[in-house]
């Protein structure tokens, strides 16, 4: 974990999703439709960056090199690679969370559309205006992937599953641990996860 970000409250989680449909409603390039047509409403670029990276956990990289990493849908799976510090690809996947609720398909076909035109630090701007236009500032796309695993701690998945859903170390898992719920915390303590 390069950056240490506190993870975010449900509180300024909605602070910031709701900064980014405003600023989606101010004029917003791309608009997806909702999954299954079951409402009018469509979600705007902005705040389907928020939601994927809130509920995916995943490095912007991946997005912003969605072909490299071959970011896809795969029976209800958001499938990708990701390279790992020895150089090899792990292949990691999360199942589509019910408050993605646009056309992923049609989102992750613009990622790759756009691979050559987007960087890392096209969504970091993003977030990062969204969140002091939300009064949350400070945050970054980790602040996502941090709140992702903090939310992951609390609910009580194992270990492993974490591990292979963020696709990271036990060692950055346990720097996780010291922002779970008390009574979590003083287990991760006792596991020596976290001080």
């Amino acid at each position: 974990m390069s950056q240490e970000k506190k993870p975010l409250t449900d509180a300024e989680f909605d602070k910031i999703l709701q900064a980014a449909i405003r600023k989606d409603a101010e004029g917003a390039g791309k608009r997806y439709p909702c999954r299954g047509g079951l409402d009018a409403r469509v979600v705007g670029e902005t705040e389907a960056i928020v939601l994927f990276l809130r509920y995916t956990g995943m490095h912007v990289s991946i997005l912003a090199e969605a072909d490299r990493y071959n970011l896809h849908l795969e029976d209800d799976m958001i499938v990708w690679n990701r390279t790992k510090k020895q150089g090899k690809m792990a292949r990691t996947s999360i199942p589509i969370h019910k408050n993605i609720n646009f056309d992923i398909a049609a989102f992750i076909d613009d990622m790759k559309k756009r691979n050559r035109r987007i960087s890392r630090q096209f969504f970091h701007t993003i977030i990062k205006g969204i969140g002091e236009r939300a009064g949350v500032p400070g945050i970054s796309p980790m602040t996502f992937r941090h709140t992702l695993a903090v939310s992951m701690l609390n609910e009580g998945f194992q270990e492993t599953l974490i591990l292979q859903t963020l696709n990271c170390s036990r060692k950055v898992l346990a720097t996780y641990g010291q922002y779970t719920d008390p009574l979590k915390k003083s287990a991760f303590q006792k596991l020596g996860w976290c001080n």
